[in-house]
């Protein structure tokens, strides 16, 4: 038996405020939703800004002949100024890498982590490379002096 209505009032159908009420609340969630996503990409920084790359370069005009000895004192000067600037970015990167792993840690993302610890790994392999070719190049320009 159908309810009678007041006058003035008309009968709603319950199917159609039951779709809206989801309606409004999907929208909610959906503008919920993107507020969050929009607060953790855009306000991101880094724990550490990130400096620009160094560039090492060489002030020296090369004169109109240059010889062979002097080419290669030049040669290894450029060397050792190129592996400087890789250990200053490959301290960089280390530091980076330092702030990095305790927040994956937290944030449960292992496979990011181990990401970061290969990248730490290969760090250290720079590192060693670096120093050794510092030596080899110590060792070259001692030998040239002695001779």
């Amino acid at each position: 038996m159908p309810i009678p209505q007041l006058i003035g009032h008309t009968a709603s159908n319950p199917s159609q405020s039951s779709t809206r009420a989801v309606l409004v609340a999907v929208l909610t969630l959906a503008g919920i939703l993107a507020v969050i996503a929009w607060r953790a990409l855009s306000h991101d920084t880094p724990a550490i800004p990130s400096q620009p790359p160094v560039v090492a370069t060489v002030a020296t005009p090369a004169p109109k002949f240059i010889a062979p000895e002097d080419m290669q004192t030049l040669r290894l000067a450029h060397a050792e100024q190129s592996l400087v600037a890789a250990a200053e970015q490959l301290n960089a990167a280390r530091r980076l890498l330092a702030n990095l792993s305790p927040e994956l840690s937290r944030s449960y993302l292992q496979f990011e982590k181990r990401r970061a610890d290969s990248a730490w790994t290969a760090c250290e392999a720079a590192q060693r490379a670096i120093e050794q070719a510092r030596d080899d190049i110590k060792t070259v320009s001692s030998t040239r002096k002695d001779e």
